[in-house]
């Protein structure tokens, strides 16, 4: 029988919504601070890409970071962590959001590339074909 702790440890969507509440903290420390993304990278030595995958929660933190982040930052470490209830709120969110895994914004463009080969698919393209050896 498993216990509370390793099934919240091994439930799906747990790191993405940590990594997101994270990234969500990171940004509006960031800001508070009037710094860009590029700012905080060249202090922290990352990119400016690593940063923004950070702050949108697309990229694994690793736990010198948020101790680089929050030197920089001058913030307590506690001010960048996610709380409890706010990654069991994302992960909630996660849950309606996701299907196995996969993000809202890809199931949309999913549904967009079906609907776009659909009508593709109903064109006669042998006829166009034809019109075109013809000129």
């Amino acid at each position: 029988m498993q216990s509370a702790v390793e099934t919240t440890v091994h439930s799906p969507g747990l790191v993405g919504a940590v990594d997101t509440v994270f990234g969500s903290n990171l940004r509006r420390a960031r800001r508070s601070r009037d710094l860009s993304q590029g700012e905080l990278a060249a202090r922290v030595g990352l990119s400016r890409v690593t940063i923004a995958n950070m702050e949108g929660g697309k990229q694994h933190i690793q736990l010198h970071h948020v101790y680089l982040f929050a030197r920089t930052l001058d913030l307590p470490i506690e001010r960048l962590l996610p709380a409890d209830a706010e990654i069991q709120k994302q992960r909630h969110g996660l849950d309606r959001v996701r299907t196995d895994h996969v993000a809202l914004s890809d199931v949309q463009f999913l549904q967009e590339s079906r609907e776009l080969l659909t009508a593709l698919k109903g064109r006669n393209y042998d006829h166009e074909a034809e019109d075109a050896k013809s000129d």
